[in-house]
């Protein structure tokens, strides 16, 4: 009984701690917007342009109709047909496949919102759902080749290497997973999906998809002005200098550890201070690989919203998010190797 209330005052004396932390870094931030709102909004709008011209286009019409498609019976017919291959690939039933298919067309973060809408429906549990999140969890081929290739690379064959990169990455990082939690899984009968009238499922797609949306340019905004706001306050200069101490070390130019960093927090703006002091397509492909395949803080909170609900730990998420960069790194490395 000692050893117990002791485990809990210790337990509840770190909560503290970290809540104290939490709350000084967020009255940091309101004290840098007091300061200098005009560029912090600059950023906010900033953040909004990215989301609207970028986000919505790319993610709204797939979610919309994933979601058509989920209520309509196709994803259930999809996993019959798979279901031997995710089976013995990822040790996930057949409706992995799906998730699979629509998160490497759509993009983050559909591939954890379809986890959430399957788990919330029964048709997996927290323990599968993990092992899904680990192979679908990647970027939108509009994203890849149109924003980063032509946009800010001004390659497409460097976009196709980015998405071919991505894609074999997600496969090893679920296979490298594959025997998380997965004592006596064995591949059972399809559940079937409660069917809603016609009227129904448009007016429920319509709206799931639209606050799901928002919930995502939420964080892409607000991300992006917090990214400026903690190297403002050189919070993260540590991390900035690291991965200095790491580029110098492979005698690559040290300048990449300011798009490395910010990358850290946000993807794009990650990405854009990747390729606008650098001019070596190998390496700016490479680094914007492991930066999408991080996905940076704003991803991994849109991810979290969804997966938290769905039975997957935070720690693993972060854990199998690591891993798969650096797969994804090495990846990108191969095949700029071969193809450049």
């Amino acid at each position: 009984m000692i050893s117990t209330s002791i485990k809990s005052k210790a337990k509840k004396k770190t909560f503290f701690k970290k809540r104290i932390i939490f709350v000084a870094l967020i009255c940091l931030i309101i004290i840098l917007f007091l300061f200098n709102p005009n560029k912090y909004i600059k950023s906010f709008s900033n953040g909004l342009i990215v989301w609207a011209t970028m986000v919505i286009p790319a993610v709204f019409p797939f979610l919309f109709f994933s979601l058509l498609l989920i209520e309509l019976g196709m994803a259930q017919k999809l996993s019959v047909i798979f279901s031997g291959i995710t089976s013995r690939l990822f040790k996930t039933s057949g409706i992995s496949s799906y998730i699979f298919f629509m998160s490497t067309v759509s993009g983050y973060p559909i591939g954890s919102k379809l986890i959430s809408d399957f788990y919330n429906k029964g048709l997996i549990d927290d323990k599968e759902s993990s092992r899904i999140s680990t192979f679908c969890s990647s970027a939108s081929p509009m994203y890849i080749l149109g924003s980063i290739g032509v946009g800010l690379l001004g390659s497409y064959k460097a976009g196709l290497i980015l998405f071919l990169a991505q894609l074999i990455s997600n496969i090893l990082n679920g296979l490298m997973f594959r025997n998380y939690k997965s004592k006596g899984f064995e591949k059972k009968p399809n559940k079937s999906i409660i069917k809603q009238s016609a009227d129904n499922i448009l007016s429920e797609s319509i709206y799931n998809s639209v606050i799901s949306v928002l919930i995502v340019g939420g964080f892409i905004s607000i991300f992006y002005m917090l990214s400026d706001m903690l190297n403002d306050a050189y919070i993260m200069y540590p991390l900035k200098q690291f991965f200095e101490m790491i580029l110098k070390l492979f005698g690559i130019n040290q300048s990449y550890s300011v798009g490395i960093t910010r990358g850290i927090i946000e993807v794009t703006n990650g990405c854009i201070y990747l390729c606008q002091d650098n001019q070596n397509l190998v390496l700016n492909t490479v680094f914007c690989g492991f930066l999408i395949s991080w996905g940076g803080l704003s991803i991994h909170m849109q991810n979290l919203t969804f997966l938290i609900s769905s039975g997957v730990k935070v720690g693993f998420y972060f854990l199998s998010k690591t891993v798969q960069s650096f797969v994804m790194l090495i990846m990108t490395i191969i095949l700029c190797l071969i193809f450049f």
